[in-house]
């Protein structure tokens, strides 16, 4: 008993609370990080969400493409 009355004090300093606050956030925000990461990527590795330079072009079928000019 008496250990954990001598212990008390100290884990009640606002230091361990703010370490404890400042890793609650990292655990959260790395949490985050893999749920969007595992959002982008998809389950088998393939991307759900296409990047923007991809989905701005036009594919390519639909582009009228130049014909080269005919030298003999």
């Amino acid at each position: 008993m008496t250990g954990n009355v001598a212990a008390e004090p100290a884990l009640e300093s606002p230091v361990w609370r703010w370490l404890a606050a400042i890793a609650a956030l990292l655990v959260i925000l790395a949490g985050a990080v893999l749920f969007w990461r595992r959002r982008q990527t998809g389950v088998a590795g393939v991307p759900t969400i296409e990047p923007p330079l991809l989905r701005a072009q036009s594919p390519p079928d639909l582009v009228p493409q130049p014909s080269p000019p005919a030298s003999l």
